[in-house]
């Protein structure tokens, strides 16, 4: 679904949550990840929701770095 889409992507993974991690097992050959426009950003945390204090600062940081690259 991805593929379809332009604009810039970012795809934000708690690298040691097993749902991130079955994600990354398909991701690595998906068409998806030959594109230009998808960056993929891992952070070291267990948690699915970026709820300990460091990952939750971490997706805060990436989320207002995504808005304010908007026109």
């Amino acid at each position: 679904a991805m593929g379809r889409i332009d604009a810039p992507i970012s795809v934000l993974i708690a690298q040691r949550d097993t749902t991130a991690m079955a994600f990354m097992r398909h991701w690595t050959t998906s068409f998806d990840a030959e594109r230009d426009n998808i960056a993929l950003m891992t952070f070291d945390t267990a948690s699915h929701g970026f709820a300990d204090e460091a990952a939750s600062e971490w997706l805060l940081a990436q989320v207002m770095a995504a808005l304010a690259d908007q026109p």
